[in-house]
């Protein structure tokens, strides 16, 4: 699979791959577990960056089943 314009110009940093991954499938909301997977991300690796996008508002819980959470790109940082 080729890298997008976002990745091609500003690099493959875990966080550039993860926000990637969300804007490819923005109409989508993902558990971590899948994010991790589709990425092919070592869970030490999301997790060490994770936290930061959840803290700037990258990133918004947008349902919960029982204790999964899914996630997506907040809306608001995009308008």
């Amino acid at each position: 699979m080729e890298d997008s314009l976002l990745l091609k110009f500003l690099g493959k940093s875990p966080q550039l791959r993860i926000i990637d991954f969300l804007l490819d499938n923005k109409l989508l909301d993902f558990s971590k577990k899948e994010i991790i997977e589709e990425l092919g991300m070592s869970k030490t690796t999301f997790y060490r960056v994770w936290r930061e996008l959840e803290e700037l508002g990258i990133v918004k819980v947008s349902r919960k089943f029982g204790k999964t959470k899914l996630y997506k790109l907040s809306v608001n940082l995009w308008f």
